[in-house]
């Protein structure tokens, strides 16, 4: 009789071919987690963001107007609003009306609302810098700012100061500072304004 000889598969092959099915789903599983994971935290940042309330600096100048935060210059654009005379609606505000500027129209009216970095002309104004802080500041949903911080130059009178600070208002902040300009500069070039020293700026 034929001896009968019985063959089976290696079994470390079927065992490796488990360890790397494994491994696979294994890595794809904390890959899936981790893609997830960020998804999550960049989505609760953006949300987060809406309900946050924010800071700003403002530099009203006859030239340009810059809006700032406490990292960098966020908007420096002309100090310049274009006015729809029939509706009195603005058609632009900085650059874009600085281009209009020294264009003829008959139912726009440019104006420059600042004169010696004061406001001049109050409804203008008031428009012109509700549009940059809206451009510059993406929607909040509470609307709201902590701290809005103002130059103005020393020689202003009251009258000026509370124009300002009127405009300012608009925006609903938890506090608006105004600062006098030659202060706000030594600040700004690390100058110690408490020592009882004179400084020239």
């Amino acid at each position: 009789a034929q001896p009968h000889y019985r063959t089976t598969a290696p079994p470390l092959i079927s065992t490796n071919l488990t360890s790397v099915e494994h491994s696979v789903n294994t890595n794809h599983s904390l890959i899936t987690s981790v893609v997830i994971a960020t998804t999550f935290e960049l989505l609760f940042n953006d949300m987060l963001s809406l309900f946050r309330n924010r800071s700003f600096a403002i530099d009203l100048g006859n030239t340009n107007t810059l809006l700032a935060d406490q990292d960098r210059i966020l908007l420096s654009e002309p100090s310049c609003i274009v006015i729809e005379s029939a509706t009195n609606r603005v058609r632009a505000v900085g650059d874009k009306a600085y281009d209009m500027f020294e264009k003829n129209h008959q139912d726009l009216r440019p104006i420059k609302p600042l004169k010696w970095g004061v406001i001049a002309d109050y409804e203008s104004a008031t428009m012109m810098i509700r549009d940059m802080v809206r451009r510059t500041f993406s929607r909040n949903l509470l609307g709201g700012y902590d701290n809005i911080i103002a130059g103005v130059p020393f020689c202003t009178t009251e009258v000026e100061r509370r124009a300002l600070r009127d405009t300012l208002d608009q925006f609903n902040p938890k506090k608006r500072h105004l600062i006098y300009e030659p202060i706000a500069a030594a600040i700004g070039m690390g100058l110690d304004i408490r020592e009882p020293e004179g400084k020239m700026v």
